[in-house]
């Protein structure tokens, strides 16, 4: 890596770092509203009747069928949020990285003398 592919990656980093923390604030708002859609499917089933099991065992049986595709969903999302952490980790990594390169050559660089 050239000094100044050095300096071109330094520059583009802050805007992909931010378009990462803006997929990880969507990503939780998204699955801050998927648990909130598995409480209203709970809370409804609950108060309409439809959970009827004779015991504990059936009613979270009934409970899970009911939640099987709002569960799916929120767990995809956790799993989209888990990347876009990753991947954000990873750039920020990649931006001290460069930080510390850029450190070292600056050092490298003779002072003039007055």
């Amino acid at each position: 890596m050239y000094k100044h592919d050095l300096i071109e990656r330094m520059l583009t980093l802050p805007k992909e770092i931010e378009k990462t923390e803006n997929n990880i604030l969507s990503l939780s708002i998204m699955l801050n509203a998927a648990k909130d859609e598995i409480d209203d499917i709970e809370r409804e089933a609950i108060l309409n009747g439809t959970i009827t099991g004779k015991n504990e065992t059936e009613r979270r049986a009934q409970m899970a069928a009911l939640t099987l595709e709002a569960r799916r969903k929120m767990n995809d999302i956790e799993a989209q949020l888990g990347t876009a952490k990753i991947a954000y980790n990873s750039l920020v990594n990649e931006l001290k990285s460069l930080q510390a390169i850029a450190q070292l050559l600056g050092n490298q660089i003779p002072k003039r003398r007055i």
